[in-house]
C-alpha cells in the first residue's frame, strides 16, 4: 500500500551559523541572525519549525516562542502553547476556548441502542482552533431498545475447536455464495475491478476503486466493508455472536496464525484435514491462466523488534486525528500488506502482482478481512481511550480541520466526514439495511460501532507483554496529565515512541529489511 511521504524534520547543522555574530535585542534574535536563518533553511523545513543554535552558551531557537519552545536531536525547533491555548503565527499563544454545545440529534435508529450525537467547538479569536481545549468535544447517547445480541470478534488464536470449525464451513460456504451479499461481490468494492467511477476525477482513484488510503475515509470506509463481510459470513456460522476473529499482529509469534497460514488445515471437530478457505482465492482469467491471490510473507518483516506494535501505541498515543491516521496507516496497516507478499521475480515477472500490497487486489486475499478486524480493533481503542478519559472530540472541526492543515483544503478531504461512503450507500449495489441505512454510511457516524452495527472486541490488550491497563497507564501520562499537546514525542512502557522508531524505516520492496531505534530525546523549556 505504498502511497505516503513521511513527514521530515530536516536537520540545520549549528556550525552552518557560527560565522554570523548574534546579538540579542530585548529579548529577541536580531533581524540579520532571523533573516539569514530564513533565507538559508526556509525551504527545507517542515511548517512550524525553525533552527536551533548556540549563542552565549546557550541554545537558543531563532524563533521567540511566547510560552513553551521545543527543541529536536536534529537540531530544529518549534513553538508549543499550554493546553486551552491556540498557537498563532507559529509562536504565539492565544487563549482557546469551547463553544456551547449544539442540540441533541434525530436518532438514528439501529437494534443495538441506536445513536443519538451533541458536538461543540474549540475556538480560539472566533475562529475553528482544532485539538486546542482540553475536555470534551463530542458526546454520544443510544436512543432506541437494544434488540439484538453483539457480536463478538474475538483474537483468531483463542477461538475455541467449535468456533475454530464453525469459521472454516462459513467462510468455505460464504465464498460459494455469488449472490449480492456474497463474498466475491463484496471485496470486489475495494480495488480490482473499479466499481466506483464516480471517483474517476480523484487522482487517487483513477481505476475507479471504491476505498479510501491514507485519508480521512481510510478507517470509516475498511470499517464498514469489515461489516460487510461479517455480515455475509454471520449467514452461515452456527453461531450467531460470532464475529471475524482478528490477527493481534502486535504478538511476539514464531509464524504466521494457522488459519491463514496453509493451503490445507486440521479441522479439530472434523478431526481431519480440510481446504482452507482463508489462504487460497481465485480472482480471475488472465490469458486462458486462473490467476489466484498470491503470497510469499516475510514474517521477520512483519515483527521487526516489536515495530508492529511500537507503530501501534504510538498512534493510540497522538492528540491529532491526522498524526494518529498516518501512523496506523503505514505502521501497522501498510507494513501488514507489504510483508504479505515480497516481490519476487519468477521467469522475470513480479509473483505479487495479485497480492496483498497492491489496492487492486488486496481484499481478493481471504487474509485481507482478518487483517482488517484486527485494524478496525485499533478504531474502537482509541475511541474507547478517548471516551473513559474524557477527551473525545469526533467533530468534523476536529477531525477534518487538523487533516486539512496537513494536507490541504482538497474537496475530497474538506467534505470527508459526511461524505457518503460508496457503494455502502448505493442500494443498487448494497442489498444489508445494517449498512445501507440512510445516514449510517459517513465517517461521522460509522465511528460509533456498537450502536450502529452490533459488534464488540473480546479484548484489548496488545501482544504478550502489553495488556489494556499499560495502555491507559501511558495514554494518562502523554495525553491527560501533559500540560500541553505534543505528537512527536511519548514515554511509554515500551521507551520513548517517535516518527524516527514507529514509522519511519528503509524498505526494500515495500517490506521492512532493516530497523534502528535512534536516541530522540527532546527538550522543553517554559518561558
Amino acid at each position: 500500500m505504498k502511497v505516503i511521504s513521511p513527514v521530515v524534520v530536516c536537520v540545520a547543522v549549528a556550525s552552518l551559523v557560527t560565522p554570523i555574530r548574534a546579538e540579542a535585542v530585548k529579548g529577541e534574535i536580531h533581524d540579520r541572525v532571523r533573516s539569514f536563518f530564513n533565507r538559508v533553511f526556509d525551504d527545507d523545513l517542515s511548517p512550524g519549525y525553525n533552527v536551533v543554535f548556540r549563542y552565549k552558551g546557550s541554545t537558543v531557537c531563532a524563533w521567540k516562542c511566547e510560552q513553551g519552545t521545543i527543541y529536536y536531536p536534529d537540531s530544529s525547533c518549534k513553538c508549543v502553547c499550554r493546553k486551552n491555548y491556540a498557537l498563532q503565527f507559529n509562536t504565539r499563544c492565544q487563549r482557546a476556548y469551547w463553544s456551547s454545545w449544539s442540540s441533541w440529534t434525530k436518532c438514528l435508529r439501529s437494534s443495538w441502542g441506536g445513536l443519538q450525537r451533541r458536538e461543540r467547538v474549540c475556538k480560539a479569536g472566533g475562529q475553528s482552533s482544532p485539538g486546542s481545549c482540553n475536555g470534551r468535544g463530542s458526546m454520544a447517547r443510544t436512543c432506541t431498545r437494544v434488540t439484538k445480541e453483539y457480536k463478538v470478534r474475538k483474537n483468531l488464536r483463542d477461538l475455541s475447536d467449535e468456533e475454530f470449525h464453525d469459521v472454516l464451513q462459513a467462510m468455505t460456504r460464504f465464498k460459494e455464495d455469488t449472490s449480492k451479499k456474497g463474498y466475491r461481490n463484496i471485496i470486489s468494492w475495494h480495488g480490482y475491478p473499479g466499481r466506483c467511477p464516480w471517483y474517476h476525477n480523484i487522482k487517487e482513484h483513477k481505476d475507479n476503486h471504491c476505498s479510501w488510503h491514507h485519508h480521512p475515509m481510510f478507517q470509516p470506509w475498511h470499517r464498514m466493508i469489515t461489516v460487510q463481510l461479517e455480515l455475509g459470513l454471520s449467514r452461515y456460522l452456527k453461531n450467531k455472536t460470532l464475529g471475524i476473529p482478528y490477527w493481534d499482529w502486535t504478538e511476539h509469534a514464531t509464524d504466521l496464525p494457522y488459519l491463514i497460514r496453509d493451503a490445507k488445515i486440521y479441522d479439530p471437530v472434523l478431526k481431519k484435514y480440510v481446504i482452507n478457505p482463508f489462504y487460497r482465492n481465485f480472482i480471475r482469467m488472465v490469458y486462458s491462466v486462473k490467476m489466484y491471490n498470491q503470497r510469499s510473507p516475510s514474517y521477520s518483516g512483519i515483527l521487526m523488534d516489536r515495530y508492529i506494535l511500537k507503530g501501534t501505541i504510538r498512534a493510540m498515543m497522538c492528540h491529532d486525528y491526522f498524526n494518529y491516521d498516518e501512523q496506523q496507516s503505514a505502521i501497522p496497516h501498510d507494513q501488514i500488506h507489504d510483508c504479505f507478499c515480497i516481490v519476487k521475480k519468477i521467469m522475470g515477472e513480479d509473483v505479487c502482482d495479485f497480492g496483498m500490497p497492491t489496492v487492486e487486489y488486496a481484499a481478493w486475499d481471504p487474509a485481507f478481512m482478518i487483517h482488517h478486524s484486527s485494524m478496525d480493533r485499533l478504531y474502537v481503542i482509541r475511541r474507547e481511550l478517548e471516551e473513559i478519559h474524557g477527551v473525545a472530540d469526533w467533530t468534523k472541526s476536529r477531525v477534518i480541520g487538523q487533516y486539512v492543515k496537513a494536507k490541504g483544503n482538497a474537496r475530497d478531504i474538506a467534505k470527508a466526514f459526511d461524505w457518503p461512503l460508496s457503494p455502502f450507500c448505493n442500494s443498487s449495489m448494497n442489498p444489508e439495511s445494517e449498512t445501507g441505512k440512510k445516514g449510517i454510511w459517513t465517517m461521522h457516524n460509522a465511528y460509533y460501532n456498537e450502536q450502529l452495527f452490533g459488534y464488540k472486541y473480546d479484548k484489548y490488550d496488545f501482544g504478550n507483554n502489553y495488556k489494556w491497563a499499560d495502555l491507559k497507564k501511558d495514554f494518562e501520562r502523554n495525553v491527560v496529565r501533559r500540560n500541553f499537546w505534543n505528537d512527536d514525542y511519548h514515554v511509554t512502557k515500551l521507551g520513548a515512541l517517535n516518527i524516527a522508531n514507529s514509522r519511519d524505516l528503509p524498505v526494500v520492496s515495500g517490506c521492512t529489511v532493516k530497523y534502528s531505534n535512534p536516541t530522540w530525546n527532546i527538550t522543553i523549556k517554559w518561558n
